[in-house]
Formats: structure tokens, C-alpha cells, sequence
């Protein structure tokens, strides 16, 4: 994680979007299988985007959600 997204991670965005998949990862609750750091194409995302990322087209991640 770069530093970027720990200071994001602490001002509330607690979740990342994989945009290859369309999975939304939740990073207070870590997975191994998640495999959240071999994204590559990535953007970070708070409670209230990730609300209306699930009524959209964006899926949870079954590891870490």
C-alpha cells in the first residue's frame, strides 16, 4: 500500500475497486485470497460510493466482504 492510499485509508476510504473485475475489496477486513495487491488498475472508494457501487454494476469481493 503507498502512502497515498494509507493517508486515503485513514480520511475514509475503506475500500478499493478492482476496475478489471469490478470487485469492491474492503480493506479493514483483509483476505489472503483477495489478492488486493496485484491489482493494478485500482481507485479507492468511501462507505457511502461503495453503497451506490453495489446498486450499480460493481460486485463484492466473496473473500473480504
Amino acid at each position: 500500500m503507498t502512502l497515498v492510499e494509507k493517508i486515503k485509508k485513514m480520511l475514509g476510504y475503506r475500500y478499493i475497486v478492482n476496475l478489471h473485475t469490478w470487485e469492491i475489496h474492503d480493506l479493514k477486513n483483509p483476505h489472503v485470497n483477495s489478492k488486493k495487491d496485484m491489482m493494478s488498475d485500482k481507485k479507492m472508494i468511501t462507505k457511502k460510493q461503495f453503497n451506490i457501487n453495489l446498486e450499480d454494476r460493481y460486485n463484492g469481493c466473496r473473500w473480504c466482504l
